[in-house]
């Protein structure tokens, strides 16, 4: 997967991270929405815990979970849930967005 830099160097980053909208998008179809205050864990807070064991390099992404509106809390999941193919976006904004097409896993 290829991801372009978007954040800047460690003591600009954690300053700037906004507050505010977090979107989950299915072919252009909104299917999240959240605010980055309600997150349990403030970005800032863990930019600067892990930055304090690792070196980032541009790409590098930090996963924090899911918010509320995921497929599994819809009575249709099944037909909600990413397939091999599908074209997702997750997008913070003022922050990041990221595109990217779900693949098979290969073992």
């Amino acid at each position: 997967m290829r991801v372009r830099r978007v954040l800047q160097t460690s003591g600009e980053s954690a300053a700037r991270v906004p507050g505010g909208a977090s979107d989950g998008r299915w072919y252009g179809e909104r299917r999240l929405r959240e605010n980055t205050n309600q997150f349990i864990f403030k970005i800032a807070d863990v930019l600067e815990h892990f930055t304090r064991y690792v070196v980032f390099q541009p790409g590098d992404l930090i996963a924090m979970g899911a918010p509320k509106g995921t497929a599994m809390s819809q009575p249709n999941a099944a037909e909600l849930y990413l397939k091999p193919g599908d074209r997702m976006e997750i997008a913070i904004e003022g922050l990041m967005s990221l595109r990217t097409r779900i693949v098979e896993e290969r073992l």
